[in-house]
């Protein structure tokens, strides 16, 4: 098997796997550590073995860049296969058999897949674009009742094997073969997507550019196919006008995860309450108790990455993984002082600001997006770095697991002069860039719509205005067209709140520390209400182009799992019903 750094390639497809208990592996939200020597004496003596104290001991990895996908000719046809594949997290280190898109190019595309198995391929598309993906389930089902059943539902982790795909954060019909997450596919079968990208060609304004994502979303099976590495990035590009301050930078795609490895880098063997047991020990436990949890890199630990003094990158973040907060800052390894001038945010879930926002450290959780400019300090070594503390602290959510080395950077060579980009982009690059119509200053025609997130009585039921996830019931009834506010609350903990085919704009950032007035996003963290002023968040969108069934939920996923989800639906003109079939 081929070794990069002590990363493994992908060693190929395996038809069984029933001595594994893959079900059971393969979202133990555990952990990666690196192997070696001096690390394993630091896990013997329970030593977090990527804090920065234990920098010049980490295991490095080649920067990866995940295969892509891209349009020809309006559009992009690919075969998605998601099976078993090996991975390892370290030379030495035991396989995970983990759940995995494999890609694969059907005339309308350019590109090809050496996936390593822990994320998807880069799908790059442009407005006006049909994007088809024919998503074929290789997965061999183990013993789970009832996952066919459209009447039968549960409000737990289930159904393992069984799986479809949502595009995260775009614009577009949540019908039929569009992006309809009420779809069941199970094992050896398949499905035939067909997302039609909103363009002047189909009389629609032409989808916004940005950074998006696709992943599996099957209630119930989300979480573990999540933690498996069942997401790739999902960009629409940039139209000819935007400024070259931006389309000139080289530019990197990180897709964050977390992987079912201990430690040790080992697969951790459970029994059949394994996922409640490991939430259990996520919950408040700090840097020694429970399973460890390493956030990864396009699949890699500790990738390297190269670049020259001054030299201006595009960094595309996406935080695919189930559970944690990402508070993310450049270090300087002489002094671990934070690089002030690194981060220069200019989009948010996708979508361009108005406005240049030169940031200390980028905040993330389960399904945010943030693209950021970055400019290159002078030569030396520094390390991309999580902190272990939350930024939206409560009584009821815990600090990160432990803090982290992401990357490390090292800038060497000539200042950036003509051989390289150097240019940031200014506010008036970003001015007029594509972005949904501003609704700060459109009223609203319908009155407010209300969600709060609790918990039951029990410890496994998480709800939406004291209610669980039924398909049979819909929840939301929105009328086509319509301006409409909403109020966010929780009542008790921070739940990243998250609405399918519609973005929304901030009208009040109430309780939050995280959000400014006027953004549009896709995906926000609603802090409970103990926090701060306690004031609801408030946000403003319109309800255009699309009608039909689908979904609003915590991205915190085992909560959306196990019911913190609820069925919406845009009327053109009728009453409100359930999908037909549920």
């Amino acid at each position: 098997m081929k070794q990069n750094n002590g990363v493994a390639d992908r060693s190929g497809w395996l038809c069984w796997r029933r001595w594994l208990k893959i079900a059971l592996c393969t979202f133990a939200i555990a952990a990666m550590a690196i192997g070696g020597g001096s690390n394993q004496s630091a896990l013997a003596q329970n030593v977090n073995p990527l804090s920065y104290a234990n920098r010049n001991e980490v295991n490095t990895s080649d920067w990866y860049d995940p295969p892509k996908f891209q349009s020809q000719d309006g559009e992009l046809n690919v075969t998605l296969t998601v099976g078993e594949r090996n991975y390892q997290a370290f030379a030495g280190t035991s396989n995970l058999v983990l759940r995995s898109y494999k890609g694969e190019c059907n005339g309308n595309c350019s590109g090809s897949d050496d996936v390593e198995g822990a994320v998807g391929p880069t799908l790059r598309v442009k407005a006006g674009d049909v994007l088809k993906v024919h998503l074929v389930n290789n997965l061999t089902e183990l013993d789970h009742a009832n996952c066919e059943d459209g009447a039968t539902h549960e409000n737990k982790l289930h159904c393992f094997d069984y799986t479809n795909l949502h595009t995260h954060g775009l614009h577009i019909s949540p019908e039929g073969n569009s992006d309809n997450v009420l779809v069941n596919i199970p094992p050896r079968e398949s499905h035939k997507f067909e997302l039609q990208i909103p363009g002047k060609a189909h009389n629609l304004q032409d989808h916004y550019p940005g950074t998006f994502w696709y992943h599996a979303h099957r209630h119930g099976s989300t979480t573990v196919q999540l933690a498996s590495g069942m997401a790739g990035a999902l960009i629409v590009e940039d139209p000819a006008d935007v400024p070259k301050s931006i389309t000139d930078a080289r530019e990197r795609i990180f897709v964050f995860q977390q992987l079912a490895f201990d430690a040790r880098g080992k697969v951790q063997e459970r029994d059949n309450n394994m996922v409640e047991t490991l939430f259990d020990n996520f919950n408040g436990k700090g840097d020694e108790a429970g399973p460890r949890k390493y956030t990864t890199i396009n699949g890699r630990q500790v990738p390297v990455i190269n670049m020259q003094p001054a030299e201006v990158e595009r960094w595309r973040f996406i935080d695919a993984g189930i559970f944690e907060l990402l508070d993310i800052k450049l270090l300087d390894d002489s002094n671990k002082q934070e690089v002030a001038d690194f981060f220069y945010t200019i989009a948010l879930d996708g979508i361009y600001l108005k406005n240049v926002r030169k940031v200390k450290d980028i905040k993330m959780a389960p399904g945010y997006r943030v693209d950021a400019m970055v400019k290159a300090p002078a030569a030396g070594t520094y390390w991309l770095f999580k902190k272990r503390t939350t930024f939206l602290p409560s009584a009821n959510t815990p600090p990160n697991p432990r803090e982290q080395i992401l990357a490390k950077v090292v800038v060497a060579g000539k200042d950036c002069e003509g051989n390289c980009h150097s240019d940031l982009p200014t506010n008036d690059d970003l001015n007029d860039l594509p972005r949904p119509k501003d609704l700060m200053n459109v009223s609203t025609t319908v009155s407010d719509e209300e969600v709060e997130f609790s918990f039951g009585d029990n410890s496994d039921q998480f709800l939406i205005n004291d209610k669980q996830y039924d398909p049979k019931t819909v929840q939301f009834c929105l009328q086509k067209d319509a301006v409409q506010d909403w109020k966010l609350t929780s009542m008790a903990g921070q739940h990243p709140f998250h609405i399918h085919v519609n973005a929304f704009q901030i009208i009040d950032p109430g309780n939050s520390q995280d959000l400014n007035k006027g953004d549009w996003r896709d995906t926000i963290v609603v802090p409970a209400k103990s926090v701060g002023n306690g004031k609801p968040i408030i946000i403003r969108t319109k309800y255009e182009n699309f009608t039909g069934h689908f979904v609003l939920h915590c991205h915190i996923l085992h909560h959306e799992d196990q019911g913190m989800m609820s069925l919406v639906q845009i009327k053109d003109a009728n009453t409100c019903a359930p999908p037909n079939g549920s």
